[in-house]
């Protein structure tokens, strides 16, 4: 659940970066969503 909200928390900051067209914030939030996308997808495959 704590990934999740995270994500989805990542997910809003990255909207309101490209609205104001941060491409700084853009590239290190999109870089942090794909890492926890990895972790997620391992952590469940491991369980």
């Amino acid at each position: 659940m704590k990934i999740d909200r995270t994500f989805h928390e990542k997910l809003e900051l990255l909207i309101n970066a490209s609205r104001k067209g941060d491409l700084k914030k853009i590239k290190r939030l999109t870089h942090s969503l794909l890492d926890d996308c990895i972790l997620c997808h391992t952590k469940l495959r491991n369980e």
